[in-house]
């Protein structure tokens, strides 16, 4: 599964460069504010209750709740739907992104996507398939990226083709997860029962009750930086960032799946049993995390990545953004990407960490449209903000494991 991640991370990074040089800066911003909606809006296509499906004792009460899973995505599904219908157009233009109304029919095609993914995902990580986990990444993000770039070439790049390319995207690992899970589950689903339904959403109704506003916070906290530039500046700004992001978010998310899960498992146990020997541990890997980015984060500090000579002209001026942006990212990759506090059963801590994260990068973009700032100025300004949130979680996960205390390990008599 690391492979396949690591893989698919990788096919994400170089074909983000590919595209892009099919594309112009202002259709990859037009992209980038219709990813960021439809990842927003996604992340709770079914109000989190996909995540609910590895915790029944039993795979009929588990098809149960994968099955509600479906069944809120369909309503989710109705309802953008109305929205989209009647006020697409008005939403677009008051959010200062026109661009993207033409486009409102690819974002419920792609949400009904999103919302079947995660519901296939979470049961197949019941059934622990986890290389068809991996495969069924790598499938998206292939499918997507020479969707687009098959339609940039075969119809002149139109708009249409960047933004429809990434929806088809969506469904890539559909196919080879609906075989899988129908397999597993298929008895079940056909014999659903309505008191077992009933039964199962009143028990995990703290998904879309509670953990919904969790994962809507954080999905903002990730989401709301394109959408905010793309309607604060313009759509080439809004490229600039949104590939800037796309290139430099790829070590920390690699990070946060290698080093972070060996981290998270092995830490998960030493914070019931030995807290201090876990924070040494964390310690260690952070430093070591530390030393190897911040070489390269130096670099593009100091001379940015000047695309343009690779991209061609269109691209020119996208390299200060590389500049501001490497710290914040390289905190990103040195300790926010391996830092769990629900691990460690800090959840308040998370909750305030995702409520804050949200102030600061609104907050920021405000300040710049407020006081009319250059789009570099804010950014800048976001990357600092950034940098002082990833920085607050790191020392909040210290301080909150410094206050663990070894639980007792009870030997029952032979």
């Amino acid at each position: 599964m690391l492979k396949g991640s690591v893989a698919q991370q990788a096919i994400s990074f170089f074909g983000a460069f590919w595209v892009a040089g099919v594309y112009a800066p202002e259709q990859v911003g037009i992209m980038g504010a219709f990813t960021a909606a439809m990842l927003m809006l996604g992340a709770i296509a079914s109000s989190t209750m996909e995540q609910a499906i590895p915790l029944p004792e039993s795979d009929e009460d588990a098809a149960h709740v994968f099955a509600l899973s479906l069944l809120l995505t369909g309503a989710s599904t109705l309802i953008l739907a109305i929205i989209a219908y009647f006020w697409a157009a008005p939403l677009a233009r008051m959010a200062n992104v026109p661009q993207i109304a033409p486009f409102a029919w690819m974002l419920i095609v792609g949400f009904i996507g999103l919302g079947i993914y995660q519901s296939l995902n979470y049961a197949a990580i019941r059934l622990r398939l986890y290389p068809l986990i991996a495969r069924a990444r790598f499938t998206q993000t292939l499918i997507g990226i020479l969707a687009q770039v098959g339609f940039g070439y075969a119809f002149a790049a139109p708009t249409w083709g960047i933004v429809f390319g990434w929806t088809l995207g969506r469904f890539g690992g559909v196919p080879g997860q609906s075989l899988a899970v129908w397999k597993a589950f298929g008895g079940h689903l056909r014999n659903l029962k309505r008191e077992r339904l009933w039964a199962n959403l009143v028990r995990y109704r703290k998904f879309p009750l509670v953990q919904s506003w969790s994962v809507t916070l954080t999905a903002a906290g990730l989401q709301l930086p394109p959408l905010l530039v793309a309607s604060f500046y313009d759509t080439k700004v809004a490229g600039f960032f949104f590939l800037t992001q796309r290139a430099l978010g790829m070590p920390s998310q690699i990070a946060g799946t290698a080093v972070g899960q060996v981290f998270v498992g092995e830490a998960a146990q030493l914070a019931q049993t030995n807290p201090q020997e876990m924070l040494r541990r964390f310690y260690r890997i952070t430093r070591k995390m530390f030393l190897i980015g911040i070489g390269p984060t130096l670099l593009l500090m100091a001379v940015g990545l000047p695309l343009d000579w690779v991209m061609g002209a269109k691209w020119q001026g996208i390299s200060p953004y590389f500049q501001v942006l490497a710290i914040s990212y390289f905190l990103r990759f040195a300790g926010e990407s391996i830092v769990n506090l629900q691990m460690i059963e800090a959840n308040g801590l998370s909750l305030a960490w995702s409520i804050l994260r949200v102030i600061m990068v609104f907050g920021v973009f405000v300040a710049g449209k407020q006081f009319a700032w250059p789009a570099l100025t804010t950014i800048t300004a976001y990357s600092v903000a950034l940098s002082v949130s990833y920085a607050l979680k790191w020392f909040a996960f210290v301080w909150a494991a410094k206050r663990l205390k070894p639980r007792e390990v009870v030997v029952e008599p032979a």
